[in-house]
């Protein structure tokens, strides 16, 4: 990861042009649904006893 070159704030992903939090508005709203559908089926699989 590396420091946002937008914000100089947050962190961002090497393959990223910016972090989550410079995106526009719509793009930011996906990811942030994209990482907590991660989350919910990472907890599921964990429930489970399969992750």
């Amino acid at each position: 990861m590396e420091l946002c070159p937008k914000c100089k704030q947050h962190y961002k992903g090497l393959q990223y042009p910016t972090c989550i939090e410079c995106l526009p508005e719509d793009k930011r709203k996906a990811a942030l649904e994209s990482i907590q559908f991660g989350k919910e089926w990472h907890e599921m699989h964990k429930r489970l006893g399969i992750d």
